[in-house]
């Protein structure tokens, strides 16, 4: 198991974003960590910030974003974030929005 199933496994339920080998999908975990989501590895790509979204308006808990490269130390109710790790919450809606549609719009430009 690598060190991102070894972290999403811990959440009462988690996304994977699309990817080569999934499909979105919530998936049940232990429940040993709730009141948020976790979206590994992390970029700012389509497919991440659309699940995003989705895990925003579905549920309204906020999105531990993690980098590769990036992570979080959880003990009780203190949270350190390590390596550029951060969070969106539902008051990022309206930004995440726009930022979607500049992703989008970006991937269509012809050179």
């Amino acid at each position: 198991m690598g060190a991102s199933a070894g972290a999403l496994i811990q959440l009462e339920q988690y996304h994977l974003s699309p990817d080569r080998d999934y499909d979105f999908q919530y998936q049940n975990g232990m429940g040993l960590l709730h009141g948020f989501d976790m979206d590994v590895h992390y970029e700012e790509s389509e497919e991440h910030i659309a699940s995003i979204i989705r895990s925003l308006e579905d549920h309204g808990e906020p999105v531990l974003c993690a980098s590769d490269h990036s992570g979080a130390i959880i003990m009780g109710d203190t949270v350190e974030l390590l390596g550029g790790s951060f969070f969106f919450t539902s008051d990022d809606l309206d930004d995440l929005y726009r930022l979607n549609e500049t992703i989008l719009a970006n991937a269509y430009i012809e050179p």
